[in-house]
């Protein structure tokens, strides 16, 4: 009877022996999980942030272009005017030497019958 209850002493502490280390490897296991979710999570994390800065990248992007365009109308708009004003400047400057072209003739003429009209009169 003793070497019966030494044999299943025997067992009982191998089998605690086995629990206790399969209990230690569970634990073991469970803190290589947990570290593995916090590096998921903190990665995860990063890639959000990271998705979200270019969302904003692109939106500015996206707010720069529309200046972009807004400020290529305005020039072409300004060219416009400018190449009106110009051409009204340069329509101006032909009336002008066409009226200077025309005072000199009739100031010329003037002359002309002033003079003819002292030699009748002479």
């Amino acid at each position: 009877k003793q070497w019966y209850q030494r044999r299943v002493r025997g067992y009982k502490a191998g089998e605690s022996a086995a629990i206790a280390e399969e209990h230690n490897r569970i634990e073991k296991l469970q803190k290589e999980i947990t570290e593995m979710r916090a590096k998921e999570e903190k990665q995860l994390s990063y890639e959000i942030n990271l998705h979200e800065k270019f969302k904003g990248l692109e939106s500015r992007i996206s707010e720069l272009r529309d200046r972009e365009s807004s400020l290529t109308t305005a020039m072409e708009e300004e060219k416009q005017l400018h190449s009106a004003s110009v051409a009204q400047l340069e329509l101006q400057l032909q009336q002008s030497k066409n009226t200077l072209t025309d005072n000199k003739s009739r100031c010329v003429e003037g002359i002309v019958h002033y003079f003819m009209n002292r030699m009748i009169v002479s």
